[in-house]
């Protein structure tokens, strides 16, 4: 037994100072086959020589893939590498697998494909020493219902009607957000899920069951102290004063607070907005305190913030 682990450590050594030898001398990509026929590409930074970019190759179980490259992950690392993994943004299940090795999202590159075309790329860091991101419980695929109401991620077809509501005039009377091109509405509802994987906002639409029209908009964003979420949320013209909002608000902190894994759930009002207060005391959200001159207007001056808080008993 220890002769075949020296042996496989011998071979895990040669691989990876292969790799750094075709890499010091100027080869752009460097390929490796795993002992399932799975291919990665290594490539270096185009001004520092501690930067290797890796890339996976066409894989059916991504989540064996990633176990096995962490050995060769830490061989660079102990070569003083920096270990940056490439995913397009729309391989979730390969994002889901390095996470769960414990790689750590440090962004999101725009590149190009064979093709010519842009693509979004997330960025995620190697590291042995760090601890991994926080995972966040996966929303239900098919949203949350009531009967009434539905909850469920958005996606690129919600980002117009998102983008007309963000300019609505009672939005924009309310709004502590600047203006917005159409671009970003589009690229965040495209995003949603890769955004609440990484954990870094939740997004969901709110449709009407009767009609399955799209009639506003729910949000979650955590902020430092782990398992605390700041949430957003608006209902579109032509169907406020109807409960929905309260409603919608009910419904995602309830499941927040069960399966989400949340403690405490937060809001902010401004003190002039009564229909926004009273959707936050009918969800079951309490009054916690005022902050002070906290949330900007449209035309530059600060109002007060009503801290409204939720959390598990």
């Amino acid at each position: 037994m220890n002769f075949l682990h020296h042996a496989s450590s011998s071979l895990l050594c040669n691989s990876i100072q292969h790799v750094l030898d075709s890499l010091n001398m100027h080869h752009r990509v460097v390929h490796m086959n795993d002992s399932n026929g799975v291919s990665s590409l290594f490539s270096g930074h185009p001004i520092s020589k501690n930067i290797i970019y890796h890339s996976l190759g066409e894989c059916s179980n991504p989540e064996s893939a990633y176990l096995k490259l962490a050995a060769q992950f830490l061989e660079l690392e102990r070569a003083g590498k920096t270990v940056l993994s490439l995913i397009k943004s729309d391989n979730l299940p390969t994002v889901a697998a390095a996470l769960k090795l414990g790689l750590v999202p440090c962004g999101l590159i725009t590149s190009k494909d064979p093709g010519g075309t842009d693509v979004d790329v997330v960025v995620l860091n190697y590291s042995s020493t760090e601890p991994g991101p926080v995972s966040f419980t996966p929303f239900p695929q098919k949203g949350l219902s009531d009967g009434m109401l539905t909850l469920r991620i958005s996606t690129r077809p919600d980002g117009a009607r998102m983008f007309q509501d963000h300019y609505d005039s009672v939005t924009r009377f309310w709004s502590i957000y600047p203006d917005i091109p159409f671009s970003q509405f589009d690229k965040d509802c495209r995003l949603a899920n890769l955004y609440w994987l990484l954990g870094k906002k939740m997004m969901l639409s709110i449709f009407e069951n009767k009609t399955q029209e799209l009639i506003g908009r729910i949000s979650l964003r955590p902020v430092v102290p782990p398992r605390v979420g700041d949430v957003g949320y608006g209902v579109f013209s032509g169907f406020r004063g109807k409960g929905y909002a309260s409603q919608a608000l009910k419904m995602l902190s309830g499941w927040l607070m069960t399966d989400g894994g949340f403690n405490r759930l937060e809001l902010g009002v401004k003190p002039e907005n009564i229909a926004s207060k009273k959707v936050a005391l009918k969800a079951g959200y309490v009054l916690e305190g005022i902050s002070k001159s906290r949330l900007i207007n449209q035309d530059g001056t600060f109002s007060d913030q009503l801290s409204y808080v939720k959390t598990n008993p």
